[in-house]
């Protein structure tokens, strides 16, 4: 499945990408429900992705403090429906992918969660990440949520998750 998200490009098999966004149960759910651009499987992880062309800097408290909370509310509600699909809750439309369908119990699956700032500047993450990882410590902690971060489209590209 390929897609264009903050002007970067996203490619990965149709059976392991799960654009939630654009997703029926996303569009049941009806306004006011922010979720994640995509869930993927890559190797033993399920990864959250949130992609983004801008990010207000930290001096900009009211801004900034916004597009954090925007942020849980995202990853949150992402893996709250995610979590739903895979217990059977009674939506509509259960469409899912193969590959992120679990279908028995797993300690090896990690969970992942990847905020990406298109063309921002790399001494520019470390706030960010911290706000946005310290927004969502309770969430992480309490469904072991292996790594949450915060990368520009560099980083990106050299994990493999934009072209």
């Amino acid at each position: 499945m390929n897609f264009e998200d903050s002007k970067m490009q996203f490619s990965f098999p149709d059976a392991d990408c799960f654009r939630i966004e654009h997703s029926p149960v996303h569009k049941e759910l009806g306004e006011g429900i922010k979720i994640c651009e995509a869930i993927v499987r890559i190797d033993d992880s399920i990864v959250f992705i949130e992609a983004k062309s801008s990010f207000p800097q930290p001096g900009s408290k009211e801004d900034f403090s916004a597009r954090v909370a925007e942020a849980y509310d995202k990853f949150l509600n992402s893996i709250l429906i995610y979590l739903g699909l895979q217990t059977q809750r009674p939506y509509k439309n259960k469409q899912i992918p193969a590959n992120l369908i679990i279908a028995e119990p797993t300690s090896n699956l990690k969970i992942k969660c990847y905020y990406i700032i298109n063309g921002f500047q790399r001494e520019w993450l470390p706030p960010v990440n911290e706000a946005i990882g310290l927004s969502l410590s309770k969430i992480k902690k309490t469904l072991l949520i292996d790594s949450i971060m915060v990368i520009n489209d560099t980083v990106a590209r050299n994990h493999g998750l934009i072209q």
